[in-house]
């Protein structure tokens, strides 16, 4: 075949040595942006994992333990109920997981993609990033642990009944402890499809009413704010004038 000529051989390389430091340098702002973020929520967020873990995951894991191997694992009595120690680990540990996972989620999307980067705006466009940003706090909250109960906490797969299915050392956390229906049951995954649903229209209320109240402002102060600023770049165009004409005096 035909030779490669040598000016191509370091044009491809002067271009891929380009690319990678344009890669580098971007890698390294954004590791600068996510470290800046991260830094000052470190000590909250191990003040939340202490107390969620000793407070509540370990006393009630412990407990759990207790009721199954010491005390010959009591059920509840009525029709396809699970057994206290469950539906305990149900309740106060699976359960603070994934509420704990709705609220990593709005600490990533909301105070961080959204606030922080342009990258849901460019994603998403300025109207659905505003939805999100309405629906900061509970709503997001609660939207976001009923879609993570409803992904991890609902059906009769053997994930949904115990995570730790697939072990067989520790018979507390798989199939020998009787999950019962309540993963199965209708009435939870009404109750996650519900909280999504309040989730979502609070945070589209909240958009609707930011709109409305925004767009009355506007029409009420929108024309003293113009006047205001126009006002404020004469001022500020004055003061250039008379520090170059200071300048030349002085010169």
């Amino acid at each position: 075949g035909a030779a490669v000529k040598p000016e191509s051989i370091e044009v491809t390389t002067k271009r891929k040595a380009s690319i990678m430091h344009r890669f580098k340098k971007l890698a390294k702002e954004e590791w600068g942006l996510v470290n800046d973020f991260l830094r000052p929520r470190q000590k909250s967020f191990l003040t939340y994992l202490r107390s969620v873990l000793f407070y509540v995951m370990i006393p009630v894991t412990a407990l759990s333990a207790i009721l199954y191997y010491l005390c010959d694992n009591p059920r509840f009595l009525f029709a396809g109920s699970p057994s206290i120690s469950w539906f305990l680990i149900f309740l106060f540990v699976r359960q603070t997981i994934t509420l704990s996972l709705a609220k990593a989620t709005e600490i990533i999307i909301i105070d961080f993609l959204c606030l922080r980067t342009r990258v849901t705006l460019k994603l998403c466009g300025p109207l659905i990033t505003l939805v999100i940003i309405q629906s900061k706090g509970w709503p997001f909250v609660l939207g976001f642990w009923g879609l993570y109960d409803l992904l991890m906490l609902t059906g009769p797969e053997r994930f949904s009944n115990h995570w730790l299915f697939f072990q067989s050392w520790i018979s507390l956390f798989n199939s020998n402890n009787p999950s019962g229906s309540i993963t199965s049951n209708v009435w939870s995954t009404n109750l996650y499809i519900s909280a999504i649903v309040v989730g979502v229209v609070v945070a589209l209320k909240r958009f609707a009413v930011g709109l409305y109240i925004g767009g009355r402002a506007y029409s009420k102060y929108g024309t003293k704010l113009a006047a205001t600023i126009h006002k404020m770049i004469i001022v500020s165009q004055i003061a250039s004038y008379a520090k170059e004409i200071e300048k030349a005096t002085a010169g």
